[in-house]
C-alpha cells in the first residue's frame, strides 16, 4: 500500500528550484523478525529539471565515445613518434606557456570547443590561450600534475589522441598546494598531415551539452559561440 505522495522542490547547482515528486511505498516483510516493514521509496524527476540533465551527463558518452567513469579507466600509452609535436603543444597551452610556434600544429580551420567556448580558425583558438594567459594575475602558477596519454577505444578514427590530464591552478605561486586542480579529458582529432582538426576539452571527462541535446544543449551551443567571439576581439593578436 502506498501511504504517502507529494510533491517537493530540490536546488541544483546553480540555485535553481525544480519540482520532483516521491512515491513511498509499505510492503509487509514476513522473512524478517526484527524488520516487519519494507519501504521502497521512488522520486521520480521531471525529464525537463536540472537535476535530470546532470544526471544525464553523468552517464551520457564523452567525445571518446565511452561515459566518463570508463574514459577515465582507459590504460595509458606511449606517444608515437608523429605525436611528440602535439603532445609539447598541449603542454604549453595548458601550463600557460604558448608561444608563437605552439599554435603551428592547428589546422587553419580548426575547431576548439571546452565548456565555456567554441573557437573556429587556428587564429581564434590562438585568441582563446592567449586569453588565459593575459588573465593569469588571478592563477599566477599552473602546473600539469597528470597528462596520461590513452589508448584510444574501438570506434576512434585514426590519428585521434585522448588525454586524461589534471592542471592545478595557484592564486599565490609559492604556496604548497593548488587553489584548484582542473581534471579533463582532451580529444584531438588530426589529418593525414599531423595537424590538429578538432581538439575538445571536457572538464571530469563529463560530456558538454551542444546543439544535439535538445533546446537547452542548442543555447549553450549558442552562449558558447557568442564568448569565443567576444574574446577573439578582445584579445586577438
Amino acid at each position: 500500500m502506498t501511504i504517502r505522495n507529494f510533491q517537493t522542490t530540490g536546488t541544483d547547482v546553480g540555485g535553481s528550484h525544480f519540482p520532483f515528486s516521491i512515491h513511498r511505498r509499505i510492503t509487509p516483510s514476513p522473512s524478517s523478525s526484527f524488520t516487519p516493514w519494507r519501504i521502497a521509496t521512488q522520486v521520480v524527476v521531471p525529464a525537463s529539471s536540472p537535476l535530470r540533465r546532470a544526471m544525464s551527463r553523468v552517464s551520457s558518452p564523452n567525445t571518446s565515445g565511452l561515459p566518463p567513469q570508463e574514459s577515465k579507466k582507459l590504460p595509458e600509452r606511449q606517444a608515437e613518434p608523429s605525436e611528440q609535436k602535439i603532445i609539447s603543444a598541449l603542454k604549453e597551452l595548458y601550463s600557460c606557456r604558448p608561444r608563437e610556434s605552439t599554435y603551428e600544429v592547428y589546422n587553419k580551420d580548426a575547431v576548439f570547443q571546452d565548456p565555456v567556448g567554441i573557437a573556429t580558425g587556428a587564429d581564434s583558438i590562438a585568441s582563446q590561450f592567449n586569453a588565459l594567459v593575459k588573465v593569469v594575475v588571478l592563477f599566477p602558477r599552473a602546473d600539469i600534475e597528470k597528462f596520461r596519454i590513452l589508448k584510444n577505444p574501438d570506434g576512434l578514427p585514426p590519428g585521434t589522441i585522448l588525454v586524461d590530464q589534471d592542471i592545478a591552478y595557484y592564486r599565490d605561486p609559492n604556496a604548497s598546494s593548488p587553489t584548484k586542480t582542473l581534471n579533463s579529458l582532451l580529444t584531438v582529432f588530426t589529418d593525414d598531415k599531423h595537424m590538429i582538426t578538432r581538439h575538445v576539452e571536457e572538464w571530469d571527462h563529463l560530456k558538454d551539452s551542444s546543439k544535439e541535446d535538445g533546446f537547452f544543449g542548442t543555447l549553450n551551443d549558442h552562449r558558447k559561440k557568442i564568448t569565443a567571439s567576444l574574446v577573439n576581439k578582445l584579445f586577438h593578436m
